[in-house]
């Protein structure tokens, strides 16, 4: 009850302090496992996986995987068709070119891009023709000395001409794929998944559910989730692409 006296206030409990005390111990316990399972675990390494219809003619995707440990990217075992060709660690995080031997038009594509933390920036692809290896070098190294260097090392590396021209800045050809489906997995310091913490409200779950449908509706086939239980994202996947893309 309360009683009022000379402008004073009392308040009177009625009922069992101690049920009162255990009740408040409960809630305060309920509210400090609340605010333990809200702490959101930061990852220690990284699966990804992109989705890659290079062609418009493709129906089926490449299916590039890579582990990242968030000091080097590797490959899984068992995956073929690609290559890390380069990689290294800038001001932008672990740079990285993957070149693919497409498995139709035996062409070579090279997607470029880096990963720092738990973020991946595309910067550009390319279309790389090994008949084209001096207009490459013609356009991006100005120095014929260096050009001779370059040359030179690549006749004493038969097999590592991508590996090389990249390391040395020289790219292919800018090239438009059709289709591109990121997908990422981060796990904990035990190598065990963490929770997707992907929602359907967010900007880039609405963005890479667009380009999904957009891509099914052009035909292309293997867009969703691999299908391997695990609890993909679809990623915090940036697009960086150069204002004035290179054609030759």
């Amino acid at each position: 009850g309360i009683n009022a006296e000379y402008g004073q206030m009392t308040i009177e409990f009625k009922g069992s302090w101690s049920v009162f005390q255990q009740e408040a111990a409960a809630a305060a316990a309920a509210a400090a496992a609340a605010a333990q399972a809200a702490v959101i675990e930061e990852p220690a390494s990284s699966e990804i996986c992109f989705k890659v219809h290079f062609l418009d003619t493709d129906t089926d995707p490449v299916d590039i995987r890579l582990l990242w440990d968030f000091k080097e990217l590797a490959k899984p075992d068992g995956s073929n068709g690609y290559i890390i060709a380069h990689q290294e660690t800038t001001d932008n995080g672990r740079e990285f070119v993957i070149a693919v031997n497409h498995p139709t038009s035996g062409e070579i594509y090279c997607i470029r891009g880096a990963v720092k933390g738990d973020k991946v920036t595309i910067f550009n692809t390319d279309r790389f023709d090994m008949a084209h290896i001096n207009l490459y070098l013609q356009f991006y190294i100005k120095d014929e000395e260096k050009i001779h260097a370059i040359l030179d090392e690549i006749a004493a590396n038969p097999g590592f001409e991508i590996s090389i021209l990249y390391k040395n800045g020289v790219f292919g050809e800018a090239f438009n794929i059709s289709s591109f489906t990121p997908y990422i997995l981060h796990n904990d310091k035990d190598g065990k998944p963490l929770k997707n913490r992907d929602t359907d409200d967010d900007d880039r779950v609405r963005r890479a559910r667009e380009a999904r449908k957009k891509a099914e509706e052009a035909g292309k086939k293997g867009t969703e989730p691999p299908s391997d239980g695990k609890d993909w994202s679809c990623g915090r996947v940036k697009w960086e692409l150069p204002k004035e893309e290179k054609k030759f």
